[in-house]
């Protein structure tokens, strides 16, 4: 709850001012009426009377006046009501980088996202000066990255973290893309490590990701799984070669595609070449008794 209250703190204040009206409001209203109505037989002083409907006035004039404030102040603490100049440009270019993304032309799609991304932190920093802090503007980032990934790799992984950044400023409502983007820096690494020291890193981003989709998605999951399958071909860069086959194992029974096979097929090859005795069985046998918990 206080979680939820921290994170959409706008709109809380904005319950509260609203609720603070209604009371007033209703209080102004029911006096407002109850005047408008008195008996006209029962005798009251006029003095008394002024001052009934002077008070039922003053708390309908309170509840419209908080009724005006409160739509001033959502309007200004939540600039999405009315959407900027800058945020619209964004959607435009975030919704024309979708469609070529979609057609798989990456290339077309990089520069739609990059400006999708610098017009989406314009429009964050007209309200808030923390770089990016934009959900949609994190979307675009992450999304670059996956185009950068698949032309030039090298260029992936400033976006990535970016977006990483992005999210992580709402952590409980980004869960689902925090762990994505974990996993996507883990393969990042994965692809450009050099030294053992760089596939511990690129491990350390995987088990981020992995703890995290465990806990959204289950172990059955294909999210899931491809980050298992993603620590093993890292355990497998690092020579542990059981560590590599027990993710791929859990790959492979979590959702059972060919190319989770395949990567525990080569591993095991790898493994076996370099120690056969303890690898003695071709790959069908052995993969038959590890899937039957031998």
């Amino acid at each position: 709850m206080l979680e939820f209250v921290k994170d959409n703190w706008h709109l809380t204040l904005g319950l509260v001012l609203t609720l603070l009206s209604v009371i007033f409001g209703s209080r102004g209203i029911i006096g407002w009426w109850r005047e408008r109505n008195k008996d006209e037989n029962v005798s009251q002083k006029s003095g008394d009377k002024i001052i009934d409907a002077l008070k039922s006035a003053l708390l309908l004039i309170t509840f419209l006046s908080a009724l005006v404030v409160t739509i001033i102040i959502q309007l200004l603490i939540s600039p999405e009501i009315i959407p900027s100049e800058e945020y619209v440009k964004a959607e435009d270019y975030f919704l024309r980088a979708e469609e070529y993304y979609e057609l798989e032309d990456i290339n077309s799609a990089k520069p739609y996202y990059e400006q999708a991304a610098l017009h989406y932190q314009k429009a964050a920093d007209g309200y808030n000066k923390k770089e990016g802090e934009s959900y949609n503007y994190a979307n675009a980032m992450f999304k670059l990255g996956k185009c950068y990934i698949n032309t030039e790799t090298d260029k992936a992984k400033e976006p990535y973290e970016k977006a990483l950044a992005a999210y992580s400023i709402n952590p409980g409502s980004n869960r689902s893309d925090i762990a994505k983007v974990n996993h996507s820096l883990g393969f990042w690494h994965y692809k450009n490590a050099e030294s053992d020291e760089d596939y511990r890193v690129a491990l350390k981003f995987s088990e981020t990701a992995k703890d995290l989709k465990e806990k959204l998605f289950g172990e059955s999951h294909e999210e899931t799984a491809r980050t298992y399958d993603n620590m093993g071909l890292i355990h497998r860069k690092l020579k542990e070669y059981d560590e590599a086959l027990h993710w791929h194992i859990k790959a492979y029974k979590a959702v059972e595609i060919k190319w989770y096979k395949d990567d525990m097929r080569n591993t095991y090859k790898i493994a076996q070449a370099g120690n056969a005795i303890k690898y003695p069985d071709p790959f069908d046998i052995w993969l038959e008794k590890q899937m039957a918990g031998h």
